[in-house]
């Protein structure tokens, strides 16, 4: 193991203070990074990792051997898992409103009042309409009219929209009011990570862009102990094929020496992955 690169493990080893596992150490090392990218950038991404794993040797052992095992052992595992939640996309047809323009009153909120016709009045009761009473007399209801307001529209010739309650829309039935359609498509996630754990990694060589899971997701939860978490990618979304069970891990490749890089902000270090290797599943 370079010399150098212990060297400035001890250097560093006083601002680690929490180290209960790898992950630990790298993200203190993260931080620290972004605090001074020019220094870490010289080092360079690989040493930064190295150096998580020596420190953390050094702070739990007081020794460098376990992390100069580790690096020995490691290897990056580009890995993909979905808990099976359906893809959602904006209703085209009412543009993710849920709602429409009402047919039934073409948006206007009201409709021609079906007791006058929308005339706004009504024949006259009294005289049905004639404007003369049985004696010839000028109808005393209607003055002689014929016609009386309409007590239905208040004699405007309109009423509220039965269908959309006077609001002039309603409700799409493309997507039951919710303005989102649920496609076949799951969100899935990338996770690129640095394991020296034999038994991830002979799983992983095994099984690699296959439909054969490397362990459950709660399972994976529990090896934490056992990798570094590189990347993280959320909020992708794909149909996949047949077979591809939710809640379980899936390798689609690996790497001993992937490209690296820092991300923009220092924040993170990204492993060039096999991406394409992603239509396997599809």
């Amino acid at each position: 193991m370079n010399e150098k690169l212990k060297k400035t493990a001890l250097k560093l080893e006083d601002l680690i203070l929490s180290f209960d596992t790898p992950q630990h150490v790298y993200n203190k090392l993260m931080s620290l990074c972004q605090q001074q990218p020019d220094y870490f950038g010289y080092v360079g991404p690989k040493n930064v990792i190295n150096l998580s794993l020596l420190l953390y040797s050094y702070k739990t052992t007081n020794s460098f051997e376990l992390g100069e095992k580790m690096i020995d052992d490691s290897m990056f595992l580009f890995l993909l898992y979905s808990d099976g939640t359906n893809h959602r996309e904006t209703c085209e047809a009412c543009a993710g409103d849920g709602k429409i323009d009402c047919d039934s009153c073409n948006s206007n909120g009201e409709t021609e009042c079906p007791e006058c016709d929308g005339q706004g009045e009504i024949e006259c009761y009294a005289c049905n309409g004639s404007g003369f009473d049985s004696d010839d007399e000028e109808c005393n209801t209607c003055n002689g009219s014929g016609k009386l307001d309409c007590p239905n529209c208040d004699s405007s010739g309109y009423v509220s929209c039965d269908v959309c309650d006077g609001e002039g829309l309603e409700t799409c039935s493309n997507c039951d009011d919710i303005g989102e359609i649920e496609t076949d498509d799951w969100y899935y996630d990338i996770m690129s990570i640095l394991t020296w754990n034999k038994k991830l990694i002979d799983k992983s060589v095994d099984t690699q862009q296959t439909l054969v899971p490397i362990l459950n997701y709660n399972n994976y939860i529990e090896y934490q102990d056992n990798y570094i978490h590189m990347t993280y990618i959320s909020d992708n979304h794909l149909d996949f094929k047949k077979g591809f069970r939710p809640d379980e891990v899936y390798c689609f490749g690996y790497s001993n020496y992937p490209k690296l890089t820092f991300s923009h902000d220092f924040s993170h270090i990204k492993a060039e992955g096999p991406y394409r290797h992603l239509s396997s599943y599809e």
